[in-house]
């Protein structure tokens, strides 16, 4: 599968970053801390613009730190605030992991997205309801109990007067208010939507092949790279012979910083092909491999290791001292990686001093905090952006291939860096 884009659509794209939270800096720090005791993530960002938008069209955008990797949060959170507002699924699209767009919500783990995004959204939600709604009641001279919504769309009870959806109410407009918790949530007897099966928004362009992952991706002028990795984690880069890498085919540029090396391509197969020479041209210390002639286990259990105690009580050495028989017991099981079904994959672009990363990582906002570090950058000078990748069950390399992009891509301004 191969993605496509315009220039003009990617410029598109990485324009929006400007717009993000732009009016938080123009609200004063005592109104950003009035929203008191808010649920999950709203307690740490609790101004509603950070978490919905209405659109010109009247549907809603809706912003989370929790992403989507296959567990159906999005559609979760869709629901969630559909229900609050009264309005459609398919009128609520989601935008998840954006450093510029989205709430710093932490890491996606832990079956927390629902219990924290998904309660700040909904109260969010009720609090955005109240107010379109006390809107509507002063432009329509009515008072809010005459006043119902239908998919979006606020009508008065029994009276032939002109509706208003929440578009031509409030689309395009920011609410610039903080939450204050007070706004009722639905009462779960009345849902129409939460509890409910609906079609998962994510799925039907995954099985129609629609979907983009980051590997997918395609950008103008975009180059290709690969990492040479070290023999062990311990080992330095002692001298390098470029000159029979450089004159292959395609190869843009050597990337050395200290023992890191990586390879630039104009393609992907012809990175690959001069990371399999530019290895052979280097020369490591410490080059000792792993000894597993004995099998895994022999090797593992003579590795330095840490007691980590989870619970002590009584004697045990006494216990056994005064015991007539003592059985021992050794298990194992077979050595298991919580790895994704695919190869973990990162694009970076370093232009006008501003980096962009395009990431599956389950934590934006932390990938941004470690290439502060990496990179001697401030972390309003960078955007990381989440993207599909191909799942992920505990780690995968995703943050790594992130952090070899960004680094690659910080040697060549200009350049997407895949």
């Amino acid at each position: 599968m191969m993605f496509e884009q315009t220039r003009r659509e990617f410029i598109k794209q990485s324009g929006s970053l400007l717009i993000g939270f732009s009016i938080c800096s123009h609200l004063p720090e005592e109104l950003l801390a009035a929203g008191g005791d808010l649920p999950g993530s709203l307690s740490d960002h609790p101004l509603l613009d950070s978490w919905l938008e209405v659109n010109a069209d009247g549907s809603v955008t809706i912003f989370s730190g929790k992403i989507e990797m296959g567990q159906g949060i999005g559609t979760a959170l869709v629901q969630i605030v559909a229900e609050e507002l009264d309005m459609r699924v398919e009128r609520v699209r989601v935008v998840a992991g954006d450093t510029s767009r989205t709430p710093d919500e932490g890491g996606t783990g832990g079956s927390r997205s629902v219990q924290n995004s998904g309660s700040a959204l909904r109260s969010a939600a009720a609090e955005a309801r109240q107010f379109l709604l006390q809107l509507a009641a002063e432009q329509l001279g009515l008072p809010l109990s005459q006043l119902e919504v239908d998919d979006g769309t606020i009508r008065p009870r029994g009276k032939k007067m002109p509706s208003l959806s929440y578009g031509r109410l409030f689309g395009g407009r920011r609410f610039q208010r903080v939450a204050t918790g007070k706004a009722s949530v639905k009462d779960f007897r009345d849902y129409r939507l939460v509890g409910k099966s609906v079609p998962r928004i994510d799925l039907p362009d995954k099985v129609a092949g629609r979907s983009v992952y980051i590997q997918d991706m395609r950008l103008p002028k975009m180059l290709h790279a690969r990492v040479v990795r070290p023999p062990n984690y311990w080992s330095r880069l002692e001298s390098l012979r470029e000159k029979s890498v450089l004159v292959m085919p395609g190869v843009v540029q050597i990337v050395r910083d200290g023992s890191f090396l990586a390879v630039v391509a104009k393609r992907e197969e012809q990175a690959i092909d001069a990371s399999v020479v530019l290895r052979q041209n280097a020369r490591w210390n410490g080059e000792a491999q792993f000894d597993l002639s004995n099998g895994f286990f022999p090797y593992y259990e003579n590795l330095p290791f840490r007691e980590m105690p989870v619970k002590h009580w009584g004697n045990v050495a006494s216990s056994f001292e005064g015991s007539t028989h003592v059985i021992e017991s050794t298990f194992r099981r077979p050595y298991q990686s919580h790895g994704s079904p695919g190869p973990s994959c990162g694009i970076a672009q370093m232009k006008d001093g501003f980096l962009t990363v395009w990431t599956h990582s389950q934590n934006a906002y932390d990938l941004r905090l470690e290439l502060t570090h990496l990179l001697g950058m401030p972390k309003e000078k960078m955007r990381v952006i989440h993207k599909d990748g191909p799942g992920c069950y505990g780690h995968n390399g995703a943050d790594d291939a992130g952090a070899d992009a960004a680094l690659i891509a910080s040697r060549l301004p200009g350049f997407p860096l895949r």
